[in-house]
């Protein structure tokens, strides 16, 4: 799952959203890259509610997608559809009263959509990136929590945080406030927490 800032939105993914959901004035959009997907519940339930569109690229259409029968059997709504390249499913989803964004679901060989390449990270970097996008730095009183955890689970040092944090915020994966941006969040889109990161790191030691 890749995040996308508004901003970089390119021409096509712009019309996609044009034509499905032109409303939408938020800022939260995501690529998942998948060969299948099952659609959720399309009625509202607890404040939760999906809703689709299915887009073919070329030539250029859109099919609705319809809500789910209330209390009833539905093929489209229960099983694994298959996503074939050359169409988007497009997704709004709204989650216990909030606004979660749009999701554009494509196929993984779709060349189109893509967020703009990161350059390759070093370990230090990734471990800072997981670290801040996973915790908060302040609750309860304390504070300095991400290094802390960070610390804990993959052993950097203070030094070396805050040198990474630097060259992070140079990049732009970092704000100058230490917040990850999203192209931060894309950049480590592929690594879980900071125990998974923790193996990587030893295996490479061994």
């Amino acid at each position: 799952m890749q995040h996308i800032n508004r901003k970089d939105l390119d021409d096509t993914t712009k019309r996609v959203l044009g034509a499905t959901f032109p409303a939408y004035r938020g800022r939260k959009f995501k690529v998942n890259r998948t060969e299948s997907l099952s659609l959720f519940g399309t009625m509202w339930d607890g404040g939760t509610k999906h809703t689709y569109a299915l887009v073919r690229l070329d030539p250029f259409g859109v099919v609705q997608i319809p809500t789910a029968p209330f209390l009833k059997r539905s093929a489209m709504h229960e099983n694994d559809l298959d996503l074939p390249i050359g169409y988007v499913v497009v997704e709004h989803r709204i989650f216990c009263g909030k606004d979660a964004g749009i999701t554009f679901h494509v196929h993984p060989s779709e060349t189109t959509m893509l967020p703009a390449p990161t350059d390759s990270l070093t370990s230090e970097e990734k471990v800072v990136l997981v670290a801040t996008r996973s915790f908060k730095n302040t609750y309860s009183g304390q504070t300095n929590l991400q290094f802390k955890e960070a610390n804990r689970t993959c052993g950097i040092t203070e030094d070396m945080w805050e040198s990474t944090k630097t060259a992070l915020i140079e990049r732009g994966l970092l704000t100058k406030a230490g917040a990850i941006t999203t192209d931060g969040r894309n950049a480590v889109s592929e690594f879980g927490d900071l125990y998974g990161l923790s193996a990587i790191r030893a295996a490479a030691r061994s």
